[in-house]
């Protein structure tokens, strides 16, 4: 029998090590239009991108040390033009607003900033709030964006209540980027629920966003995921 009294295990690393296989020691070719968001909206030099982003970058989560938060979906999204017009103000609409459902570091909402959009119309919301306060020292705007930053579980029985008090039928354009895919089928049903009671209930609103996934991935017996 092999003699294992000299073998070591490996240390076990935090989800937010660094040190995992997930998170990117390289980050150059994976900020494409963040970068100009980065050097544009938030001024900072282009030979200090890659620093700053890596300063402030943790890893919970693959999508977040591959660097996928920086990813820009709203531009390449088919109806971006129409969410633009739709936030544009009209005499019918004169303060139309977004929100981003899951909305991570807020990025979505800086491209809108940038692209015009007045930054008190564009909300955001998220689980973890460490995601948010750490928004305005990624994008250094913590003077200039006035958009609500709400840290917010859906499922909260008090949501309405409490962390989204006052949102009810306020959002002419509601966004959830690779967020429904983190819920089973019943659970995204419940969401979107939530969703249709946050839009303002105008003909024309929208409700956008992208998920991945595959047929056959979820197994009913496995129990609901938690968000």
């Amino acid at each position: 029998m092999a003699d294992l009294s000299n073998q070591t295990s490996k240390p076990q690393l935090g989800r937010s090590s660094k040190e995992n296989r997930w998170y990117f020691k390289e980050i150059a070719n994976h900020l494409p239009a963040s970068r100009q968001l980065l050097e544009q909206y938030s001024r900072i030099a282009p030979q200090d991108v890659d620093s700053h982003v890596y300063k402030l970058s943790q890893a919970p989560y693959p999508c977040v040390g591959e660097f996928k938060f920086l990813t820009l979906h709203l531009p390449s999204h088919p109806l971006y033009p129409t969410i633009l017009t739709h936030l544009s103000p009209t005499p019918s609409r004169p303060q139309p607003k977004l929100l981003d459902l899951g909305c991570c570091v807020g990025q979505e909402l800086r491209g809108l900033a940038h692209a015009g959009i007045p930054s008190q119309n564009l909300y955001g919301s998220d689980l973890r709030a460490p995601y948010l306060s750490t928004s305005y020292a990624l994008f250094k705007d913590r003077a200039t964006f006035h958009g609500p930053l709400v840290p917010a579980d859906i499922f909260s029985p008090t949501l309405f209540e409490q962390e989204l008090a006052g949102w009810e039928s306020t959002f002419d354009v509601v966004h959830a980027g690779l967020f429904l895919h983190l819920f089973s089928r019943p659970q995204q049903l419940h969401v979107c629920e939530k969703i249709v009671r946050l839009m303002n209930p105008a003909k024309g609103s929208l409700f956008v966003g992208e998920m991945v996934g595959c047929l056959g991935w979820w197994d009913p017996g496995a129990g609901e995921r938690s968000g």
